[in-house]
């Protein structure tokens, strides 16, 4: 249904369900080239967007300038006639250059602890208590967060002594958990002693904790 003007109306059943034959479909996409539509499926070809740009030139819409790094014409709006590059290959260039090649180095502290190197002991002298950026006023923290690293040390050297065997059940590799004999609840100064832990797996660990076995 169509209104005065000879428009469709909006919510028109006239062409619901209607198949066209691919010898329309060529009819109508040939009638489509070089409209200026921008809707899906609908574009201009070479030569229109080429006068398109020339009427832009023509009423100073648009100026062309020189690329700074490369030396290629471009054309920008006139409202960035500023523009010193043609895309931000170019611009990197000049604001951001290309970093040195660093294939082969390696960092000075590749390998050193605070314990074997006394810049790293001076870092971390300076970074400790409150003159960290963490520092919560002296609340109360956990033991194991305080000695993280430690335990992380003591865990490696357990499973290196036990060859990462389960002592219980004999279980290779896996997920293993080193398992204090005397709890850390029960004495923190013997937490770090390496005679004080077991290797384990998940499931005899559970066993030992939760089902008393």
């Amino acid at each position: 249904m169509r209104n005065k003007k000879g428009q469709f109306i909006k919510g028109h059943t006239f062409n619901l369900g209607r198949r066209c034959s691919d010898e329309t479909k060529k009819k109508i996409k040939e009638a489509n080239i070089g409209k200026a539509y921008r809707g899906s499926g609908w574009k201009m070809d070479e030569v229109i967007k080429d006068k398109i740009r020339q009427g832009h030139l023509r009423r100073g819409l648009s100026v062309l300038k020189n690329c700074e790094v490369c030396g290629k014409q471009f054309r920008v709006p006139r409202c960035r006639i500023d523009a010193m590059f043609c895309s931000n290959k170019c611009r990197s260039v000049v604001i951001m250059p290309l970093r040195p090649d660093r294939t082969g180095y390696e960092p000075w502290n590749k390998g050193l602890d605070k314990e074997n190197d006394d810049r790293l002991m001076k870092m971390a002298k300076d970074r400790s208590g409150k003159k960290n950026w963490r520092w919560n006023n002296d609340a109360t923290q956990r033991w194991r967060d305080k000695h993280k690293r430690e335990l992380n040390r003591w865990r490696k050297k357990i499973f290196e002594r036990d060859n990462y065997i389960c002592q219980k059940c004999g279980q290779v590799g896996g997920l293993l958990h080193p398992h204090h004999k005397i709890l850390v609840s029960e004495n923190k100064d013997s937490a770090l002693d390496l005679d004080n832990g077991v290797t384990l797996c998940s499931k005899c660990h559970h066993e030992i904790h939760y089902l008393g076995g």
